[in-house]
């Protein structure tokens, strides 16, 4: 299943919300200023790393994987998805159920400030920053600079040093290593996993490679 070819991955779209994040945008203004600059600040210092990893590595399948696995609208919407907004507040209010709505934006935003908390005010913060994003960067660099920041567990501090943990050649990626990373995303592995968890890692993985075969245009 080895798919050394760079290759667009834009076509994996539905219908157009990019109008919500405007919306967005537009009423909160100025607001989460100081927040802003400093979000800016940091996209500035990743630039160069980002071009650097962009020519020396093939990013085709790791950013196909960590759309299928963790944004599957994100070529739709804008930096925040109000489907997933709407299907989290129903799962919380009728199965008293939390459910992830993060777009790869918010993702980012959460891990360059470096904020974690589980809170409202937090993820309202996530949402205005992530719906602005789109000034500094395109949907190409987005999901990059994210693997580049995210952590995928022990000693797996960004998807350069995960790869080399996990034996995997970016420059030639292939399906099932790339799904084995991103499935980390959700499960980051410890030092010593147990053998529940890695039996998670393992469903999520597949969940993603069939995801992939199912989607063959997402990388080619």
């Amino acid at each position: 299943t080895r798919l050394p070819l760079r290759g667009v991955i834009d076509d994996y779209r539905g219908l157009p919300i990019t109008w919500f994040s405007r919306l967005i945008e537009i009423l909160t203004g100025g607001l989460y200023a100081d927040e802003w600059r400093k979000l800016q600040s940091k996209i500035r210092d990743s630039e160069h790393l980002l071009g650097t990893y962009i020519g020396r590595y093939n990013f085709t399948l790791p950013v196909a994987a960590l759309v299928i696995a963790e944004d599957k609208r994100y070529y739709s919407h804008g930096g925040t998805d109000p489907i997933a907004i709407v299907r989290a507040i129903w799962s919380i209010a009728v199965r008293g159920e939390l459910q992830g709505a993060s777009t790869i934006e918010q993702q980012l935003v959460r891990v360059l400030i470096a904020d974690y908390r589980k809170s409202i005010s937090r993820k309202i913060k996530e949402i205005v920053l992530a719906v602005r994003l789109h000034r500094l960067l395109s949907k190409h660099q987005i999901p990059v600079l994210y693997l580049i920041h995210a952590y995928f567990g022990w000693k797996m501090n960004g998807i350069v040093q995960a790869a080399g943990h996990l034996k995997f050649d970016l420059k030639q990626p292939f399906v099932e290593g790339a799904s084995a990373m991103i499935a980390r995303i959700r499960y980051p592995q410890p030092s010593k996993a147990s053998e529940k968890l890695l039996e998670k890692i393992e469903h999520r993985k597949n969940w993603i490679v069939g995801r992939l075969d199912k989607y063959p245009y997402l990388v080619f």
